[in-house]
């Protein structure tokens, strides 16, 4: 967690991607930022005067997230699980993190963050770009290896209208960030759609 604060806390690689999804948002809108980190992410969005709140499975995260941005939520939560009431959040941001969930998983993992999100509510997706899963070699800590989900646009998108969400903005850039996997970064903005999920 330390190594990965030190890595990517000022990064911004992806603010311009970021700035689309939150022009999205109500003013002062509600975002649950999903897998969170060490609270980069959520500290930018307090900036623009959002309310936000961070959940990470990862202890250390949450307790490093806590001394960066006092100002902020957190909770220590599994994104399979939100313990949300329906139609909490103006915006759901998940950078990074739906990579580390199994296949098998990511349409009920997708259902819950449809279902936090409120009606027309905007989803952020930021995963790696790639074909299947698989552990592979930890860039910030040399014989650690870690559970990657990769996904191609296709793919993504099947899940995403699985889940009853409509794409409304997909973009991607190269590995550049030290550190990082290297591996093509593919970002969806997608916006909750109505009706009942199909993955039911």
């Amino acid at each position: 967690a330390k190594e990965y604060t030190k890595a990517f806390f000022e990064d911004f690689s992806d603010k311009e991607i970021i700035d689309d999804f939150l022009a999205l948002l109500p003013k002062k809108g509600k975002i649950l930022d999903a897998g969170c980190g060490p609270g980069n992410f959520t500290k930018y969005f307090l900036a623009k005067k959002h309310s936000v709140g961070g959940i990470d499975l990862s202890e250390d995260m949450i307790k490093i997230a806590k001394q960066k941005v006092p100002k902020a939520t957190f909770k220590i939560m599994d994104l399979r699980k939100l313990e949300y009431s329906d139609d909490s959040f103006d915006g759901l941001f998940a950078a990074y993190s739906l990579i580390h969930i199994s296949k098998k998983q990511i349409n009920s993992t997708l259902d819950e963050f449809n279902r936090v999100l409120k009606p027309s509510g905007i989803l952020f997706l930021a995963v790696q770009e790639g074909k299947g899963e698989k552990f592979v070699s930890e860039p910030l800590k040399k014989g650690e290896m870690i559970f990657i989900k990769f996904f191609t646009e296709k793919e993504l998108r099947r899940h995403l209208e699985k889940s009853n969400f409509v794409i409304l903005k997909a973009a991607r850039r190269i590995a550049s960030v030290k550190g990082e996997l290297g591996t093509n970064k593919l970002f969806v903005i997608a916006r909750k759609s109505k009706g009942v999920s199909k993955s039911d």
